[in-house]
């Protein structure tokens, strides 16, 4: 048996990095795993490996930047899993060259999904997750939002960067 046998997690951004592995150490513990993210293909190719090991896997095709797609994603989690014990909010997108002339467009793009999808994930997920920790064996649900180290330093368009002030 696994420590997390019995629970249910939901990890957005699921289709790489750091979601798929997050996806795939939840299932190797027993939890029964949802996982979101707009690439289905690549969610479909974790679903085939979690599954290869014994897992039990839901496929959720989502854009948390839309608050229905993410309260949708969360209630089928639940409607098709059973419970919802554990959020892993990993869905982010971050800029890929200098701060300075950067398009707006891309800072609304990573606002969008880094800030709002965070929080309409949460938001929806609260009332499951409250319910989940009142009811399993550990009392305790969990939010788990992972952020980048990129966030920690300011890249400027010499390639050099600047670490964050200890103010």
């Amino acid at each position: 048996m696994g420590r997390l046998d019995g629970t249910v997690a939901l990890v957005t951004g699921a289709s790489s990095g750091i979601g798929e592995a997050t996806a795939r150490a939840l299932a190797a513990e027993g939890a029964a795993v949802a996982v979101a993210a707009r690439r289905v293909d690549r969610l479909e190719e974790l679903a085939t490996a979690i599954r290869g090991e014994g897992g039990t896997v839901l496929v959720l095709e989502t854009d948390l930047t839309d608050q229905e797609q993410a309260r949708a994603a969360v209630e089928r989690t639940v409607a098709q899993l059973g419970r919802l014990d554990t959020l892993v909010n990993n869905a982010g997108v971050m800029l890929l060259g200098p701060i300075v002339d950067a398009p707006v467009e891309e800072w609304d793009r990573m606002v969008a999904l880094n800030l709002q999808g965070l929080l309409y994930s949460t938001h929806a997920a609260l009332p499951h997750l409250l319910r989940a920790a009142e009811d399993s064996p550990r009392q305790v649900a969990d939010v788990v939002n992972i952020s980048s180290t990129a966030g920690r330093f300011v890249r400027l368009g010499t390639g050099s960067t600047t670490p964050p002030s200890s103010a």
